[in-house]
């Protein structure tokens, strides 16, 4: 097992780097889970369910993001944005009286250098205006922003997790198409032997299979790449090799519990980048930033709105065609029903056999990946009420 443990190092690195107490600012501490949960998260078997702790716990991003913030919090103080804008308007004046000053100086030399500088001081009050700005967010905005980036990476995990699977079941249907393939090309060549089939008919069969060889290639190589970046996010090392849990069969019941007003009211209630920017608007000193951060938080509010209708509209799709997928299953269950009868009565052969068979199988994985649709397709719903899109 090639895990990194970075749990306690982590909270000393936290400690030392930033020179505060080991108890970070947002998740982490190790008695902040039970002893079940931290064995659960410390095995070598990767569980969806798990992912949300894993990313807290391990992820590089997210404890990098805790050192900074805990060194903004020893760094900050109350007020700097208005000493920042007090020092702007200060600056401004000066400036003003010594172009002022400047006008009346007869010498172009001498009024020349006035004018430099009062551009200087121009510069300056500029200067001290972008730095009250900057700081205009404040100490809780900047948490906002490390927690919005924590809950993106898990929701990148999820899908990353989630298109793993997929990419199984891809490789399963596209496994029992390559035997199928075989099958014919080995029956192509049976029948050239007989003179029933040509030379190109053989030849095609055989293209069919390495084009296939070749695909499957592809697909393995995704998986791979895959899992090495979910095993990476999550705290293993590169070419570490844990048991990934198969992810648990959607839960259709969450769709009817979808309400799509009151979660529009939670997720204006709880989205990230709204909050952020509520917190600039009331923190923005000048008239004009002021303007700025009222039109940006109308617009975002509206922009939530539609990121929730728009998700839900995804579950539907996601529904229908996991419907769609389940009707396509159970015909297909009946035809490999009915072909299993055939087969051992001996009425059909092995190739229309394994047609069935294909047929059957690319059904069962296409199921499979509907319902891992579905439940991306939820899981986005959900995170964009919680205010995260």
């Amino acid at each position: 097992m090639k895990r990194i443990k970075k749990t306690m190092m982590s909270m000393c690195l936290v400690a030392a780097m930033a020179g505060t107490a080991a108890v970070p600012a947002w998740a982490g501490p190790e008695f902040g889970r039970s002893a079940e949960e931290w064995e659960k998260l410390k095995d070598n078997t990767l569980e969806y369910g798990e992912l949300e702790g894993l990313i807290q716990e391990y992820n590089t991003t997210v404890l990098n993001n805790r050192v900074q913030y805990n060194k903004a919090k020893g760094n900050y103080v109350e007020g700097v944005s208005e000493g920042y804008w007090m020092s702007a308007q200060a600056a401004y004046e000066q400036a003003a009286q010594a172009y002022e000053q400047a006008a009346s100086i007869d010498d172009i030399k001498m009024r020349e250098r006035a004018i430099q500088g009062a551009a200087g001081l121009d510069m300056q009050a500029r200067q001290a205006e972008a730095l009250a700005e900057q700081n205009g967010t404040g100490l809780y905005g900047i948490k906002l922003g490390y927690e919005k980036t924590e809950k993106s990476l898990i929701i990148q995990a999820q899908t990353m997790m989630n298109n793993y699977f997929q990419l199984q079941q891809q490789l399963e249907a596209l496994k029992k198409n390559r035997e199928l393939a075989q099958a014919s090309y080995e029956s192509a060549q049976a029948k050239q032997s007989l003179n029933m089939a040509t030379y190109a008919e053989v030849l095609e069969a055989r293209q069919a299979v390495q084009s296939l060889d070749s695909q499957v290639i592809g697909l393995e190589a995704q998986i791979q790449s895959a899992k090495q970046k979910l095993c990476v996010m999550t705290g293993w090392t590169v070419d570490a090799n844990p048991v990934i849990a198969e992810i648990p069969a959607v839960d259709i019941s969450r769709i009817e519990t979808i309400n799509l007003e009151t979660d529009t009211t939670r997720a204006l209630e709880q989205d990230y980048s709204l909050r952020i920017n509520q917190e600039g608007l009331k923190n923005a000193i000048s008239m004009e930033k002021t303007e700025q951060m009222t039109k940006t938080v109308a617009n975002e509010k509206q922009q939530v709105a539609v990121a929730v209708n728009t998700a839900y509209q995804g579950v539907l799709q996601a529904k229908a065609a996991y419907d769609q997928a389940a009707l396509e299953l159970e015909v297909a269950t009946k035809n490999m029903n009915s072909a299993n009868t055939k087969y051992h009565l001996g009425s059909i052969g092995k190739l229309e056999y394994l047609q069935q068979e294909s047929a059957f199988i690319t059904a069962q994985t296409g199921m499979r990946i509907k319902d891992l649709a579905l439940l991306q397709a939820l899981e986005t719903y959900d995170w964009t009420v919680k205010g995260v899109r």
